[in-house]
């Protein structure tokens, strides 16, 4: 692509300017000009380097201000934020001291004092952001406005420096003084619930009485997702939140993780004693899908996305719940136009209800039916007992070209008989599956030593099975992290192209 630099004016071209920061490793982001609101939503965007497409489908060529996003999405981006014009230069004198040369930005004047400015440091792992007298250090969970953005109080960000390189720290305690912590990055995705809260939507917040009892929503909803206490702490740090804990560790932080912990312990008690009538609800029909052969050619896909409904909305705690094709097919180990097509059946069958339809920006919304709600008459009751909690086998392993979600039927109806065993005619009557089908998978999962099998000729399954070693095996060793990689990166052009629609005025 060939983008020429208008002459004249600075912003002129601000599809040059991104592409710029582009070719030096760092992802970006359009803002309202003269302001620091970003035009297109940045969740997805705190993590994955962005490529060219991104860069063009996120900036129009208008007047914008532009962003830099700190963190790993660019490298490890660390930025100093001087508040005034002597801690610019105070700072900029210790990094000289040391022998550093990098970019340097100025701001000028905010409207209160003579403005600051901005030191560009590359960390040899993603830091958590922090604060210290006159100096912000803007890392993971961060961005800053960069030339040639139009700051509020009325004046354009500009380089005073800009060699070659941002300068690389060898390690986080080359710079002593700023004391840099490494930033712990989640790959799990934080509840709708808890992100509007860790990012103080007011709308969110507002239902709130109180600071504390926000952020024991917070605490409550990522607990359901599974975080654990260090985790929480880790998100607390990177992000806002609703102020009390950031209010109370910037005076003490032994007070403010003290506070923080008590509020996980109270929302543990409130979640165990509390018992959620619609995760209760959701758990019985997960346990009464799994006890069912579901018939058909495509019954045991329909079983694994109806599973998925149930494990989404154990993680919510809320129905309608929000379920995207691309989430479903993750979860069910199924590609997104498999779960689309089957969500169409369990609508059909009577399992599953349509609350509300896709938006551009919000999936659909789902109820989930079973049991008396519909669907009995479709599937045959189980020769053995309804289990709880089936551990989940590797999802590689189980997929379209692997064992599929056929072997994963048998594998599952094996897993039930416990160490008694089955023979191919129990399995086959337990799955709804032909003799000779059944056959099939349980040669292959012997070969995979997955199952053995006994003197009598029964089949059983092994227990230390090497799951991840099937899969690669199988050559379907990490699909499931390709196709997740896949759906980040269409999610976030798909969100940067209804940004940017709406702000030429198409929607």
């Amino acid at each position: 692509m060939n983008l020429l630099k208008i002459e004249g004016t600075d912003v002129a071209n601000i599809l040059y300017h991104a592409f710029d920061y582009f070719s030096c490793g760092l992802s970006t982001l359009p803002l309202l000009l003269g302001t620091k609101t970003l035009i297109a939503p940045w969740r997805d965007w705190q993590t994955e380097s962005q490529t060219a497409e991104d860069v063009v489908a996120l900036f129009s060529g208008q007047d914008q201000n532009i962003a830099i996003i700190c963190g790993a999405a660019s490298k490890n981006l660390v930025v100093l934020d001087c508040d005034d014009g002597q801690s610019y230069t105070d700072v900029g004198a210790r990094l000289t001291g040391t022998g550093i040369e990098t970019w340097a930005v100025k701001s000028g004047c905010n409207g209160k004092h003579a403005g600051g400015g901005h030191y560009y440091l590359f960390a040899p792992q993603p830091v958590r952001s922090a604060k210290h007298a006159g100096l912000d250090i803007k890392a993971q969970g961060s961005y800053v406005l960069a030339p040639t953005s139009l700051h509020p109080g009325g004046s354009r960000y500009k380089f005073v420096s800009r060699p070659n390189a941002i300068f690389s720290l060898p390690s986080l305690d080359a710079l002593d003084w700023l004391s840099l912590t490494p930033a712990k990055i989640s790959d799990r995705r934080i509840p709708g619930l808890a992100w509007a809260l860790l990012q103080c939507d007011p709308a969110t917040v507002g239902k709130y009485h109180s600071r504390s009892e926000a952020e024991a929503g917070v605490v409550a909803s990522l607990i359901r997702a599974g975080y654990q206490f260090n985790e929480i702490a880790n998100l607390f740090l990177q992000y806002p939140g609703p102020g009390k804990f950031a209010a109370m560790y910037a005076k003490n932080p032994k007070n403010g993780l003290r506070y923080l912990r008590l509020t996980h312990k109270n929302a543990q008690l409130f979640i165990a004693t509390n018992k959620n009538p619609v995760e209760e609800k959701a758990q019985q029909l997960q346990a009464w899908a799994l006890s069912r052969s579901w018939l058909g050619r495509t019954g045991s896909t329909d079983r694994a996305v109806y599973l998925a409904h149930c494990q989404i909305v154990l993680r919510c705690g809320r129905e309608p719940h929000g379920a995207g094709c691309r989430e479903l097919g993750e979860l069910a180990g199924v590609s997104w136009k498999t779960a689309s097509n089957a969500n169409h059946r369990l609508i059909d069958a009577g399992l599953l209800s349509r609350d509300k339809h896709a938006t551009a920006s919000w999936p659909s919304q789902f109820i989930l039916n079973g049991m008396e709600e519909g669907g009995e008459s479709l599937h045959t009751q189980s020769p053995y007992p309804v289990i709880e909690c089936v551990p989940t086998p590797h999802l590689d392993t189980f997929r379209w070209g692997a064992l599929g979600k056929t072997g994963f039927d048998v594998w599952l109806a094996l897993n039930q008989c416990g160490p008694n065993g089955a023979n191919i005619s129990e399995l086959s009557r337990a799955t709804g599956r032909a003799r000779k089908t059944v056959r099939g998978k349980l040669r292959k999962m012997f070969s995979l030593g997955m199952v053995d099998v006994a003197a009598d000729g029964d089949w059983m399954v092994v227990d230390d099975a090497d799951f991840e070693q099937a899969a690669v095996e199988l050559g379907t060793d990490g699909k499931l992290e390709a196709e997740k990689l896949k759906h980040f990166q269409e999610r976030r052009r798909h969100r940067a192209r209804l940004a940017l629609g709406r702000e030429r005025g198409y929607a």
